[in-house]
């Protein structure tokens, strides 16, 4: 990836404005002196005129001290923007790294022909199992309260206050995503109920963790993806490992961290313009398929993606709707409107940019 470093063009400022305009001030003042010494005549002597080379000279020392200066504060600055480019273009190198290099089981594969999925095609594996997810979870929420849902009826208002009419959806979200992300194999699902979804409802958890748990993947041995729902086939299920909702966090997991440590990045440079951040943003999500876009979204709405736009305990500075990184997801694309959550992007299909990204542009 090549990419020019950004600056401004060249303008003289007020100071060396006034600098300049003193000096002619002086030099003037200087010969109009020595004119009226010798009594307004044109012809110097040579001592006025060494006089008049010495006040120069003086001159145009300070003159030099300050271009010097002004030069050497230039040199550090553009030190410190190639320095800050080597180490950003490091980071996207190594997210798009983790890109390239991801792997996991196909769970549409079979036995006889088990694959695997890499590269982007992770990501789009991710979003088919992640919609699928949703439609369970929501159904399932749907025969339920969702008050009822929570441990607690402190965390439902809690999050009630939050989330306000996004809660319903926020919920299916969270809890679709950390399913698919984290996955149900036996490894990983006392994790998964323990610590990421610790806030709900365990009764209600366990019933819908039980209906993925289910959910086997093609190249599961064939006696127990074919086997009768009796109790003890069940046992078996539970206990296979070979699931359709396997997991992406142990091949995805460092991406989401070196995507936001690049945001980060450029978004905490003291000398860059928003402007100027926003193209360096820009070359990121440039490398960004649609469907990076989409878990992208999913992720900032569970509790450990909040840090990109909802986490308002820690003040987060709404890093997704500042920097349109979700605009090239397609409209309707999604079973949860993204609409929903950040109307203040720019998507590429909108006619009109939203009137609120002045402020976000004044930045």
């Amino acid at each position: 990836m090549h990419m020019k470093s950004i600056f401004h063009n060249y303008k003289c400022s007020l100071l060396e404005i006034l600098l300049l305009l003193c000096s002619f001030i002086l030099l003037g003042w200087a010969i109009l002196s020595q004119i009226k010494g010798t009594g307004w005549s044109v012809w110097f002597e040579t001592n006025s005129l060494d006089h008049i080379g010495s006040f120069m000279g003086g001159l145009f020392s300070i003159i030099s001290i300050y271009y010097l200066a002004k030069n050497l504060a230039e040199q550090r600055q553009i030190t410190t923007i190639q320095s800050f480019e080597s180490n950003y273009l490091e980071i996207v190198k190594f997210c798009r790294d983790q890109v390239m290099q991801a792997k996991m089981p196909d769970s549409n594969s079979t036995m006889e022909n088990k694959c695997q999925v890499s590269g982007r095609e992770v990501f789009s594996l991710f979003f088919i199992q992640i919609e699928n997810a949703i439609e369970e979870t929501m159904a399932f929420i749907q025969k339920k309260a969702l008050r009822n849902m929570f441990l607690s009826t402190q965390e439902y208002e809690h999050q009630q206050q939050i989330w306000g009419d996004k809660l319903q959806d926020r919920t299916i979200v969270s809890v679709a995503y950390m399913i698919t992300y984290i996955g149900v194999r036996n490894r990983n699902i006392r994790l998964l109920k323990k610590k990421y979804l610790s806030q709900y409802n365990q009764v209600y958890i366990d019933e819908l963790l039980s209906k993925f748990r289910l959910k086997l993947a093609q190249y599961a041995p064939e006696d127990i993806r074919g086997a009768t729902e009796n109790r003890l086939h069940q046992i078996e299920k539970l206990n296979c490992d070979d699931k359709e909702y396997y997991g992406f966090q142990d091949e995805i997991g460092n991406y989401f961290r070196l995507l936001y440590q690049a945001v980060t990045f450029v978004e905490t440079q003291p000398n860059l313009s928003y402007q100027e951040r926003y193209k360096y943003i820009k070359i990121l999500r440039g490398q960004m398929s649609n469907m990076e876009e989409v878990i992208l979204f999913y992720n900032s709405l569970c509790d450990f993606g909040l840090a990109w736009e909802y986490d308002r305990l820690k003040n987060a500075t709404d890093l997704i709707t500042k920097y349109n990184l979700i605009k090239n997801i397609p409209q309707n694309l999604t079973k949860i409107s993204f609409e929903k959550f950040y109307p203040n992007v720019y998507y590429e299909y909108l006619k009109e940019k939203p009137s609120s990204r002045k402020d976000y542009e004044k930045g």
